[in-house]
């Protein structure tokens, strides 16, 4: 912005330091690198990676620049000199497309030279872009990321990517600004909560997510072949390209060391190549190309015998019968080879669905070169590079292709219809300290925030849960907690997790080992939950419909440990759910609500899908259950539920967690697990103590208070506040209409989080000192349940409040 009365002169100057060869693009102004491993004369990368920068210039006062080489290893003056004189960046033509020198690192900068007239203001874009398409995990086991079906899997889509994202970039920030703005506008959200709730989705981006295409689950190896092999094509593509662009290098290298004519006199009189003759310098090139050709060849026909291998082995063996479970059968199919719907992506796509989308864009190239910055370029709330004629167009947008979150609410209708076999599959880490992906326990607090904004990554990370579930491990391995023999995976069990970085992730699930998670009693209630929390959410029977056997094959899985035949499921003394250090035993408030919630879910989805008559026994389960939990669990006196019902120190403790069942049941409109005056009394002794008497309530809650006001000390986690968990709470009390203790309750977090550092690396815990544990983690996430009960209680007070302003009457 110039704000004095001469012309204000303005230089913007971007770079990277990184290794490899830089050139200039074709239609916008920018430069690209790639990997310098991939272009190594003595090491080929497993992975091809490029880079690019660019900027937009379509004005003649714009002056852009760029520099493809500049070693990064000095002091900068060769690029930082002529910038600093003129705001100019210049390159020498030789170098462009040349590789780095092996000793050295090299980088490339754009700039953009602009004069801003008095009073006015300019807005430029810059764009940084990467293109990474296989993701290979440490069991071998390749995949193409989920993007490379409109871009690619050659490794060489950076240029486009940079070109798309300085071209779409309006249309993204405008409908996030869409997505945002009745958030943001609510006068009655505190501040606080605005910007800890849309910060936290940092982590859905950067806790190692991964998005690919499509998984083969038949638990081989060749699983992924395809790409493998594919990969191994892009991979010798390089070879060939890193050869023809090392030859020159190569030549030059080897003949100032080799050649008898190039003594230090020569080099030091500057003579060059071109001046020794021909015949000393391509005596040896002739022989390495031609070995360079032969190893081509060798390398072609081995692939060629690979693949022919491959298939005949395919053939030898005999398909299973996936008819024989109904269920499986189901699942299984959404993991087959599927035709990807792409979505249009480029301008003269996006014309020719305009029709459709309603959707207008403005090349700037056609744009006259009159035309001023300020109608090129946003100024204030409008984008002339964007024309929206239909105002709902960047909600259905968003939902259907994913591109850009859309908020969900619990009473929202259908999902468009769209393809949902197309949508890939997705994991994230747990965190960045425990290195497993989509943990299940953890992800039934963080899953909220993707069934509300991104609800077709939410149903296909359910279905790959559900897949898990059927599978079996029987291998043992040595449980870390106890020193016993333990099965890896048992058929009927929810996974932990869906596998690690390290193993082969959907095909090797159950990574975690501190404990034996075969016998954990919450993460078969949390699979059901979920997955009739995702219904209502999307309304897509299909998904019920195919899940439905998975869900009966969870619940039957649970009752074997009830084991007294009461209703009610029993903990075994060990810490067997998601407070993996936390001992419980008998029927406790946190594993026996959510096994009370999930027969609820359970029957609810019997009714949707017909089915009753499947059902009968939890029909007849669930009072008895309840009981089971009232009589043993809650205390008259205290106006809250027990931890667990044995006579351990800690068995009478408060435990912030403790209505995680009914958290659930009222987010899926179920029926309450207990009596409604138990859980307003049980929430409000929550906030009472462990929220006001823990740190004078501005540090969350404590996982565990006595009743006597002191921090449980039984166990490493009870003395813990865990963000998630706080969220959660805060959530479950907003939606039994105490919204003013959940506000307080979470505000603990927010200020924990951004006076002491932790700001866009939430921690799961810290101790009373503040001091964090596992930073970076998923169950944050959970805040966004407290928005899912928001919108829950917006919505059923409109369709409460009388239409056109007409009072009810006594009988209605």
């Amino acid at each position: 912005r110039s704000h004095g009365f001469p012309d204000l002169i303005v230089c913007y100057f971007f770079f990277l330091f990184l290794r490899g060869y830089f050139k200039k693009t074709g239609k916008y102004v920018g430069v690209s690198m790639q990997n310098g491993n991939v272009f190594s004369p003595d090491r080929i990368s497993d992975t091809p990676l490029t880079f690019a920068i660019a900027t937009r210039a379509t004005l003649l006062e714009e002056q852009p620049y760029y520099k493809t080489r500049f070693i990064t290893t000095g002091s900068g003056d060769e690029l930082w000199s002529s910038f600093a004189d003129n705001g100019m960046l210049v390159t020498d033509p030789q170098d462009e497309g040349s590789p780095a020198p092996r000793s050295h690192s090299i980088g490339g900068a754009v700039a953009l030279k602009i004069t801003i007239p008095p009073g006015s203001h300019r807005t430029y874009p810059f764009a940084l872009v990467w293109d990474s398409p296989f993701v290979q995990f440490g069991g071998g086991h390749v995949y193409k990321r989920r993007y490379t079906q409109f871009y690619g899997h050659d490794g060489n889509a950076a240029e486009q990517l940079a070109c798309d994202a300085l071209q779409l970039y309006p249309i993204w920030r405008k409908a996030i600004e869409c997505w945002q703005d009745p958030i943001l506008d609510d006068p009655s959200l505190p501040d606080w909560y605005k910007a800890s709730l849309f910060n936290e989705l940092y982590f859905l981006v950067a806790g190692g997510s991964i998005w690919v295409t499509e998984v083969n689950l038949n638990a081989t190896s060749a699983a992924t072949e395809d790409s493998s092999r594919e990969l191994k094509k892009t991979r010798r593509a390089n070879k060939k390209q890193a050869r023809k662009l090392h030859k020159k290098e190569k030549k030059t290298t080897r003949h100032w060391h080799k050649n008898p004519r190039e003594t230090a006199e020569t080099r030091r009189r500057g003579i060059t190549m071109s001046e020794v003759p021909e015949a000393s310098r391509n005596s040896e090139g002739d022989t390495e190309e031609k070995e360079e050709e032969e190893e081509e060849e060798e390398e072609a026909e081995e692939e060629d015998r690979n693949a022919k291998q491959h298939d005949e082995k395919e053939t030898e063996q005999p398909q299973k019968d996936s008819r024989s479970h109904k269920g499986r059968r189901r699942l299984w199919r959404s993991f087959s080879d599927l035709e990807i719907d792409t979505y249009p992506t480029r301008r003269a796509d996006l014309e020719r669905s305009s029709s459709q989308t309603k959707l207008v864009l403005s090349d700037p190239s056609d744009l006259p070169k009159s035309a001023s910055t300020d109608e090129l370029y946003s100024k204030g709330d409008q984008s002339p590079l964007i024309t929206v004629e239909q105002v709902d167009h960047w909600r259905c947008m968003a939902t259907v292709n994913q591109y850009l979150p859309v908020e969900r609410s619990p009473l929202s209708d259908p999902l468009p219809e769209s393809n949902w076999k197309n949508i890939g599959h997705f994991v994230y880490l747990e965190g960045l300290e425990y290195l497993m992906y989509n943990t299940y326990d953890v992800h039934f607090y963080a899953s909220f925030a993707l069934v509300m904004l991104w609800p077709l990554l939410e149903l296909s990370l359910q279905r790959d849960i559900a897949v898990a579930t059927h599978m079996e491990h029987p291998e043992t391995w040595r449980v870390l907690a106890t020193g016993k023999e333990a099965p890896r995976k048992v058929r009927g069990c929810v996974p932990h997790d869906i596998g690690t970085p390290s193993e082969a992730p959907w095909i090797k699930v159950n990574s975690y080992n501190i404990q034996d998670t075969t016998r954990w009693k919450d993460l078969n209630s949390k699979f059901v939950l979920q997955i009739y929390r995702d219904y209502i959410a999307t309304q897509d029977r299909t998904f019920l419909e195919e899940t439905w056997e998975t869900v009966l094959l969870a619940m039957n899985y649970l009752l074997q440990f009830d084991t007294d035949g009461d209703g009610m499921i029993e903990n075994q003394g060990f810490p067997d759910q998601t407070y993996d250090a936390w001992p419980v035993i008998g029927p406790s408030a946190y594993s026996g609500g959510l096994w009370i919630a999930a027969i609820e879910a359970l029957l609810a989805m019997s009714d949707v899908l017909g089915h009753n008559d499947r059902v009968g026994n939890y029909q007849e389960m669930l009072p008895k259950a309840k009981a089971v939990y009232e009589a043993k669990l809650w205390d008259e006196n205290g106006g809250y539920y027990h931890y667990d019902s044995h006579h351990a120190y800690h068995s009478n403790s408060i435990m912030t967690d403790m209505m995680a069942g009914q958290w659930y049941a009222r987010a899926c409109n179920l029926p309450p697990i207990v009596d409604e005056k138990h859980i307003r009394s049980s929430l409000n002794k929550i906030f009472e103590f462990n929220v006001c008497k823990f740190k004078q309530g501005v540090m969350g809650a404590v996982n565990g208070m006595r009743p006597t006001g002191e921090v449980d000390k039984s166990s490493l986690q009870s003395q813990e506040v865990w963000s998630g968990t706080t969220y959660g709470a805060a959530a479950c009390m907003i939606g039994e209409g105490l919204v003013d203790i959940g506000f307080s309750t979470a505000y603990g977090m927010f200020n924990t989080t951004y006076n002491r550092g932790y700001a866009f690396q939430t921690p799961e815990a810290w101790d009373t000192k503040g001091d964090f544990r596992a930073i970076g983690y998923m169950r944050p996430l959970a805040i966004w349940a407290m928005q899912w009960a928001i919108n829950q209680r917006n919505s059923q007070a409109k369709q409460s409040k009388p239409k056109h302003g007409r009072r009810k009457s006594k009988r209605e």
